[in-house]
């Protein structure tokens, strides 16, 4: 018999980030040079927030954390963004594909922490 089991994770540890003042700055700055005709991915929306992360590089250590439910991220990136879009169109080439992860209770918790400590230290 199989045991099917379900762990959430328990913790999302960032380590550096950038708040951008609105979208277009982040998606400007993340894009950097890429190749007109591009299509830059990795950008994520959920709840009013636009953002990118780079998780920490698997080794021992944070494979270790992983399976303790703890998840680091090395650096993130966001901006608000009201309205989701899945396609963003630079105007200088490159496309930018946008996912909705807004059904996921991880990403939530980020962006409701994102609105609650982050743009709130800016107040």
């Amino acid at each position: 018999m199989t045991i099917v089991k379900l762990e959430l994770r328990k913790e999302i540890v960032i380590h550096e980030y950038t708040a951008y003042k609105d979208a277009n700055e982040l998606i400007n700055t993340e894009i950097g040079e890429h190749q007109s005709g591009a299509t830059f991915t990795g950008l994520k929306w959920v709840d009013g927030i636009l953002l990118k992360f780079t998780p920490l590089p698997l080794n021992e250590i944070t494979t270790k954390e992983l399976i303790e439910g703890r998840v680091h991220w090395d650096h993130m990136s966001f901006a608000l963004s009201a309205n989701y879009q899945e396609r963003i169109s630079t105007g200088r080439g490159p496309t930018v594909t946008v996912s909705n992860v807004s059904k996921n209770p991880d990403y939530i918790e980020v962006a409701k922490f994102i609105k609650e400590k982050l743009f709130a230290e800016k107040e």
